[in-house]
């Protein structure tokens, strides 16, 4: 995702949970190219193109400094002698070249360079070889994607890739390759010095750059989330068609005497029939799935209480340690929540649910939906209503807990939600406005103009 200032760095590093090691590297603003090794040697060299396929300049990248034809593979290390890699580099065009080759183009009346990425691009993609040469390319590498026969090396002698990003820059440099300037960082103190550093050094170097990139530095959590991701896929469409299914399914087991329907039944029925090897892995994904939930409800409950609420409103100063330590002490309590109800659920659990969900999503929608709907379309809603409205929505599905003086939990958060859009406009016409400068300056974002490009979306006859 592109960041744009210290401060959206600094959320997404906090909101990572885990502040993991990362690494801070130059974004060099080049021609990606991707280079395969078969063996030590150069087998193939292919520009990125358009993501799914690219132009073939192997020739063309042997002659650019910083892509080795052979690899420096160390004796003994323990590399398989049949071995590939995937690496991925940055072409660039130093720019005192760029400014002497669009010279040359100015003295034969050709067509001038916009920018060096722009020469570099075509210098690599020309098909005479030595033109490529003469516009004294670099490339600069920065990842390897992929490896084979690489798995037994011997980590005394260089490192294996696929571990970490230092790891692999450091196999690189091992190997060969000119790579990127890098900064493994532990900390958002660290984070932010270096791309300080990375700015300060723009002026100095030989090629463009465009930022910096930021990436988790064990390759394991980038495993981990394709992984995850995956299993998430099965498990919720696995959920989503066995209830859409479970309506068609039938046996005497799922009826009452009376020939009601007891739709708790109808799951358990259902895999009732499955051969036990299939129990088990649905027990293993259901599981899995309510580890997950619970994993993903306690980390956002900790990190929203602790970011939204305590930070900046009750605690002033607050450090990042600070709040890592209030997120993890707040994960534990809402762990231990959730083992006492589990161990000691309340003796009408249905109804108890049923109240949880009164309280989620009928207080939140009761306090915030009024203020919300009125505060798109209308300026005169008040900080007064909007209190109001928060203490009605809260108020109800929270009190009606403990009285029960409305008999559906559910049915306490639509009245909140109804309530709301009576309460806000009422109070708003009856309590001080707000700043009308401030409020219009609010509202004139409705007024932005936004330019766009006129597109076709179907080919002229």
């Amino acid at each position: 995702n592109d960041l744009f200032s210290v401060e959206e760095v600094r959320d997404w590093y906090i909101g990572q949970m885990h502040t993991p090691r990362v690494s801070v590297q130059e974004k060099i603003d080049g021609l990606t190219l991707a280079l395969e090794y078969r063996n030590g040697k150069l087998f193939l060299g292919a520009t990125r193109g358009d993501g799914d396929i690219g132009e073939v300049v192997t020739d063309n990248a042997l002659t650019v400094r910083g892509v080795p034809s052979l690899l420096n593979i160390p004796e003994n290390a323990g590399a398989a002698p049949e071995n590939r890699l995937y690496v991925r580099a940055e072409a660039y065009m130093p720019v005192a070249d760029y400014e002497r080759v669009n010279e040359e183009q100015r003295q034969m009346g050709k067509k001038l360079f916009a920018n060096p990425r722009n020469c570099a691009a075509g210098s690599l993609r020309v098909k005479d070889p030595a033109i490529t040469k003469a516009r004294n390319l670099g490339a600069i590498s920065f990842a390897i994607l992929a490896s084979e026969g690489w798995e037994d090396v011997d980590t005394s002698i260089c490192p294996r890739p696929g571990v970490s990003e230092t790891d692999d820059l450091a196999l690189l440099s091992i190997l060969g390759f000119d790579v990127v300037t890098a900064y493994t960082c532990q900390g958002m103190d660290e984070i932010e010095a270096a791309i300080k550093k990375i700015g300060e050094s723009r002026g100095n170097l030989p090629y463009w750059t465009d930022g910096a990139v930021i990436k988790t530095d064990e390759k394991s959590i980038q495993t981990g989330t394709i992984i995850s991701t995956f299993f998430a896929i099965i498990v919720s469409g696995g959920c989503y068609f066995l209830g859409g299914f479970g309506r068609l399914f039938d046996t005497p087991a799922i009826y009452r005497e009376d020939g009601s329907v007891i739709y708790d039944a109808i799951i358990p029925s259902m895999l009732s029939t499955l051969p036990d090897i299939l129990v088990g892995i649905v027990i293993v994904l259901v599981l899995s799935a309510s580890m997950s939930t619970l994993s993903s409800l306690v980390l956002t409950s900790s990190s929203t209480l602790t970011l939204d609420f305590l930070k900046d409103n009750i605690i002033k100063k607050m450090s990042e340690k600070k709040q890592l330590l209030c997120m993890r002490i707040l994960l534990v309590f809402f762990i231990v929540c959730s083992v006492v109800l589990a161990l000691f659920p309340p003796k009408s659990i249905a109804q108890f649910i049923a109240q949880l969900m009164g309280i989620s999503w009928g207080a939140l929608a009761g306090a915030f939906l009024a203020p919300f709907l009125y505060g798109l379309y209308w300026k005169g809603v008040t900080r007064a209503a909007v209190w109001a409205s928060f203490a009605c929505g809260i108020g109800i599905t929270v009190s009606n807990m403990f009285f029960s003086y409305i008999a559906s939990p559910i049915n306490a958060g639509a009245i909140a939600m109804v309530l709301g859009l009576v309460v806000v406009p009422v109070v708003s016409l009856v309590t001080p406005k707000m700043d009308k400068k401030e409020v219009d300056g609010i509202f004139t974002c409705l007024e932005e103009q936004v330019m766009v490009d006129k597109k076709t979306a179907l080919p002229k006859k």
